[in-house]
């Protein structure tokens, strides 16, 4: 048996693994030892089975066309997390499994627990590829035993539509439902005077226009995702992308009793993009910054050129734990409860998909949270600034 080591020190799941060769060999003894085992390429979930050091020596059909391969041989040895394309699985600590994102991934959580414990596991797991596709798995995993060796049969469940039926339902059911009752509450108050008309009128505008914004960012998320989404280049002044979306919060229910602050200081240059798309992308930046504030704290909206870049920079004084540093750009993550988490990922999705550009952040007790979008000053020329 061939069994390969690793450099670097894995900080979750052991980074040793058997050669191609060896689990070759095992793929062959467990297909010659149960030819029944050809049964799962009827099924639709994908199957994987792995061996003990969590490579993989089995797919079914549906997993082999998923990932578009017509050879199984191809992904014999290699991880889930590898074979599914994670971006985290390409490391020098010994592939997936062996990453700290791995402590929070539920595919490694799912294997480890049956092959640790033998008790059959299920859990939810995302994973963000190379490519920048996100995937929502349920994962199931059940250990059995062959010629005194450990394997495991994980079963994985693609639950994307579920998880955004999850988020509509949360949106149009509870968001929008809340605004709902703020324009009924206000046109209660109206009533038939005109003067009350007058002195609550912008405050149905606001709560009219925060629905077409909800409905509209769910269109462009949506498009984004099919690759769909139209790009519409244009010049755009960085203090004025700034001040509307100062604008545009400041009458939100998340920033009542909390300053929206921009700096005097701030260079006023103009780069090339799409200022909807800009819009969209603060504004979540924005939000989010709000919604982790508390009341008389501020958030800071600020901007500055790096060379032929233009940095956008959101602050506030909260930070984040440890584990929620790990997952905060996937789809379906939230702090704030189940059916949120789309904010950042659509920053991440709509920047680094179609802007050309890069989302980071930094979050620390002492100095608080940062979350950064850079820009390209000129929208590649390479780039269709269009698509229909």
């Amino acid at each position: 048996m061939n069994l390969l080591h690793f450099f670097r020190r894995s900080v979750f799941a052991p980074a040793e693994r058997l050669s191609q060769k060896d689990c070759v060999t095992q793929r062959t003894d467990l297909l010659q030892h149960d030819p029944r085992l050809s049964i799962f390429d009827l099924f639709p979930d994908f199957i994987l089975i792995l061996n003990s050091y969590r490579q993989i020596v089995f797919s079914n059909k549906s997993m082999n066309a998923f990932l578009g391969i017509e050879s199984p041989e191809l992904i014999i040895g290699m991880r889930p997390g590898e074979a599914l394309h994670c971006s985290h699985a390409d490391n020098d600590t010994g592939g997936c499994g062996t990453t700290e994102f791995c402590r929070v991934c539920g595919g490694p959580l799912a294997i480890m627990s049956i092959l640790k414990d033998q008790t059959p596991g299920i859990q939810e797991c995302e994973i963000s590829t190379a490519e920048g596709n996100s995937l929502n798995l349920r994962v199931w995993t059940f250990r059995f035993e062959y010629d005194n060796k450990s394997f495991v049969l994980c079963i994985m469940r693609d639950i994307a539509n579920e998880k955004y039926r999850h988020f509509l339902e949360h949106i149009f059911f509870h968001d929008l439902t809340n605004i709902g009752a703020g324009i009924y509450n206000l046109l209660s108050l109206i009533g038939d005077n005109p003067e009350n008309y007058t002195k609550y009128s912008g405050m149905l505008v606001c709560l009219a226009k925060e629905i077409l914004d909800e409905i509209g960012a769910q269109r462009d998320l949506l498009d984004a995702e099919s690759g769909t989404i139209s790009i519409h280049i244009d010049t755009v002044p960085c203090l004025y992308l700034m001040n509307s979306v100062k604008t545009l919060f400041s009458g939100n229910p998340t920033a009542e009793g909390k300053n929206i602050v921009i700096p005097d200081n701030i260079e006023d240059v103009s780069f090339q993009s799409d200022p909807r798309l800009l819009t969209r992308i603060l504004g979540n930046m924005v939000k989010n910054a709000l919604e982790a504030s508390k009341k008389d704290e501020s958030v800071t909206i600020s901007c500055q050129r790096k060379d032929s870049h233009i940095i956008f920079a959101v602050h506030n004084n909260s930070s984040m734990a440890e584990e929620v540093k790990l997952q905060v750009f996937k789809r379906a993550f939230s702090t704030k409860g189940k059916g949120r988490g789309l904010g950042t990922y659509s920053i991440k999705l709509l920047t680094e998909r179609y802007l050309h550009g890069t989302v980071s952040f930094t979050s620390t007790q002492a100095q608080g949270t940062t979350f950064y979008a850079e820009f390209p000053m000129q929208f590649p020329v390479s780039s269709t600034p269009e698509k229909k």
